[in-house]
């Protein structure tokens, strides 16, 4: 059975045992007390005051979470039994206007770090008109093309592949320029997929936005390419000690001696260990090289590959290392790779 209260008040709930005389059981009386819950609602527009035809609005914990969410009609949403307390809302459009407007944060932000705080103390109305996109962007060849999915535990950094596992549907995934001004965005369809294309040749910052995880946290470089073909991209949403985690991989296209290499680094962030997975067709000893920031070597590994499959593990645990973001390099004949590994924290951030 589900015991649904809107109200405040003192709840008293009684129980028999189990077991017991139907008569006379024996009961147990629990007593608690129930908080006001209210409704947030309003009118979501699109420049110039049309309304939204449909989206998602997302009410947000301000120090990180879903607390509810509600969906967008004709303009009108309505997201009831909130709780007291401080949010952030997020409006996702979905249909034919994902390619015409941003996703936005209360009041017209594009990143969360920029959105108002919204205080629910009642019945609360929040009116919005999204952001419009640019229709005159210039064209290019490029296309990056990845997954976003659920992790557990600080997720894994994946290199070289899609992420297996459960797509998170609508979400939006933001591209940026190296001043983090959002170029693009696109939302995940129902498999967690998503595709930016007609990119010109360039730089670009690729981010998930999640409330409660800085930007530097849940962003990485990648270069596209049309020359070097589609770039591949996972990324995984996932919560370490209740905060919010970022983890993202990109597909570095090159090789040795015509072989192509795929690897990827878990966990990440990482504790009592790290490995390396490895997948290269050459014979050459591979090195590993974790260092901090400032170029000083914490430990230095090597191992001969096992076969075209290698496995590396790296104990750290006996390292006592401070939490703080480490760089893993890895060196295979003239293959060069390196990766920000952050040890004992709760957030990521990536380079490669």
């Amino acid at each position: 059975n589900i015991l649904t209260i809107t109200g405040a008040g003192t709840l008293k709930i009684t129980a028999a045992q189990a077991g017991t005389d139907i008569y006379a059981p024996a009961q147990t009386t629990a007593t608690t007390t129930v908080g006001n819950s209210y409704v947030v609602s309003g009118l979501i527009t699109k420049p110039v005051n049309v309304p939204l035809p449909t989206g998602i609005a997302k009410l947000f914990y301000e120090a990180g979470g879903l607390a509810k969410n509600g969906t967008v009609l004709n303009g009108n949403y309505s997201i009831a039994l909130v709780r007291p307390g401080r949010y952030i809302m997020q409006v996702v459009p979905t249909g034919n206007d994902e390619d015409k407007v941003f996703p936005a944060y209360y009041n017209g932000a594009l990143l969360n770090k920029d959105a108002t705080v919204i205080v629910v103390e009642g019945n609360t109305t929040i009116n919005m008109e999204m952001p419009a996109k640019p229709s005159n962007d210039p064209k290019g060849q490029g296309e990056i093309k990845g997954k976003v999915t659920g992790g557990n535990g600080g997720g894994r950094f994946i290199v070289g592949r899609i992420a297996d596992g459960v797509g998170l549907p609508n979400v939006p995934v933001y591209l940026l320029d190296n001043t983090d001004k959002v170029l693009k965005t696109v939302n995940t369809d129902k498999d967690g997929l998503f595709t930016f294309t007609e990119l010109v040749t360039g730089t670009y910052k690729l981010a998930l936005d999640v409330v409660g995880a800085t930007l530097a946290a849940s962003s990485t470089t990648v270069e596209v390419d049309p020359a070097k073909g589609v770039l591949e991209v996972s990324a995984a949403v996932s919560t370490v000690n209740n905060k919010p985690v970022i983890t993202l991989g990109v597909q570095v296209i090159t090789g040795l001696e015509g072989n192509e290499i795929t690897w990827w680094v878990y966990p990440n962030p990482a504790r009592e260990e790290i490995r390396l997975g490895w997948r290269s067709a050459s014979t050459s000893t591979i090195n590993l090289t974790l260092s901090d920031l400032n170029g000083k070597q914490m430990k230095v590994q090597s191992q001969e590959p096992e076969s075209v499959n290698t496995e590396i593990v790296m104990p750290i645990a006996d390292l006592s290392l401070p939490g703080g973001l480490y760089l893993l390099q890895v060196n295979q004949g003239a293959v060069r790779k390196t990766v920000r590994s952050e040890e004992h924290t709760s957030e990521l951030q990536s380079h490669h």
